[in-house]
């Protein structure tokens, strides 16, 4: 089966001006439905320009935005960031293996450590890099066929150059670099230094795959695409796929070597028992989810081979489905803040956080004309203070027409 690739989709530049407080709040309301609101995540996500706008405009930016949509920040104390502190973390990421850079810390969610470091650190980024003996970003144009040569001389171990030598050593970027820019990639830059890969012509046949294989199996733990890759063990899955009869699921077979699933294994009753520990385990289930923990099989399972697909095997689990955003329009926003608000009788931002419903709060925002103001005139609700003295009047003005 063809593997579905999903590009972004284009996205219509927005006009001279756009942009003000209330423009993005609505549009950053918009993504909170359909994400989480971070620098890492808009970037991610292709929203680039409201990530510009919230920089620049918007008072308090992403932290100023998240308290204004009633989203939780976690706020440090004045005076947390010092040196030391910083040095301390750098230390600790470091040691973890880690890559200390602007884009190693956005990887990792830090870039409150990367925002200390530019802003609360003397000298910001170059000072720290000196101090702590971190290696700044290589300069354009630094990586030429010379410097290449030169330097994979130094890692040169046991008479192999390779990617996974080159990983051990820490030289990723040396790696990446003979890999885009070297002619010939490893292969002609170990011409250059005269050095015999090791594998002969036709080197690869049965035996040979299944020796190398078995050397590896007590560490790998399991024969996969994957695990070989992680070891550095391209050429081995190369191997596998052009010169063994019937590719990994062969080889796998004669060696003994459990499959994890076998042919046939999604069937509905199997689905639904994997998607029940899924459930249990993560204490979701929807498409998201299962690619966000990996969980592809499974996904694709559900789309192709269950009933009904996600949305079957959700009503089976009782789970309540997300609302889509062409789900809300004037009347289904106002019905459900009516549910709501005699459920809990409030309609406040921080009673709705508090139900975890974000969806209904973006919706009142976004397609309920007049938004909370007209929707709260509507339902005759006028706050819970204010909503709590006209009850006790109405109370008061009931038992005086009584008497």
């Amino acid at each position: 089966m063809t593997k579905e690739i999903h590009l972004p989709q284009p996205r219509t530049r927005k006009p001279p001006n756009y942009w003000n407080e209330e423009t993005i709040e609505t549009e950053a309301a918009k993504v909170v439905l359909s994400g989480n609101l971070s620098e890492r995540a808009l970037r991610r996500q292709g929203h680039q320009d409201l990530l510009m706008a919230i920089i620049r405009k918007y008072p308090g930016r992403l932290t100023g935005l998240k308290e204004k949509l009633g989203i939780k920040v976690e706020h440090k104390p004045g005076g947390y960031w010092t040196s030391e502190r910083i040095e301390a973390e750098v230390r600790e990421l470091k040691s973890e293996g880690v890559k200390i850079s602007k884009t190693g810390l956005y990887k990792i969610e830090r870039s409150d450590l990367a925002a200390a470091i530019y802003s609360y650190y003397p000298g910001s980024w170059k000072e720290l890099r000196k101090k702590m003996k971190i290696k700044g970003p290589v300069e354009h144009g630094f990586w030429t066929d010379d410097r290449i040569v030169s330097e994979a001389k130094k890692y040169v171990a046991n008479g192999q150059l390779n990617q996974r030598v080159l990983k051990e050593a820490g030289q990723q970027n040396l790696s990446d670099s003979i890999i885009r820019l070297y002619p010939g990639g490893f292969t002609g830059l170990r011409l250059k230094l005269g050095i015999n890969s090791g594998r002969k012509d036709k080197y690869w046949n049965v035996e040979t795959i299944e020796a190398d294989v078995k050397k590896l199996l007590p560490a790998l733990g399991k024969l996969t695409q994957t695990s070989l890759y992680v070891i550095g063990r391209q050429d081995l899955v190369s191997a596998v796929t052009n010169h063994y009869p019937g590719g990994f699921q062969a080889l796998q077979e004669n060696l003994g070597v459990a499959r994890r699933r076998e042919p046939n294994y999604w069937v509905p009753e199997n689905i639904e028992k994997e998607a029940a520990e899924f459930l249990a385990t993560h204490h979701e289930l929807s498409f998201k989810s299962l690619k966000r923990e990996r969980a592809f099989s499974l996904a694709n399972a559900i789309a192709e081979k269950f009933p009904g697909g996600m949305k079957a095997l959700q009503e089976k689990f009782a789970i309540e489905r997300a609302k889509k955003y062409d789900y809300w329009d004037a009347d289904t926003v106002l019905q459900e803040a009516k549910v709501f608000l005699e459920k809990f009788g409030s309609l406040a931002i921080k009673d709705l956080d508090a139900q975890n419903r974000t969806d209904l709060e973006g919706a009142i925002r976004n397609h309920y004309p007049g938004g909370f103001i007209q929707l709260r005139k509507d339902l005759n609700y006028h706050g819970p203070d204010k909503q709590k003295g006209i009850e006790s009047a109405n109370a008061q003005i009931e038992a005086l027409l009584k008497d």
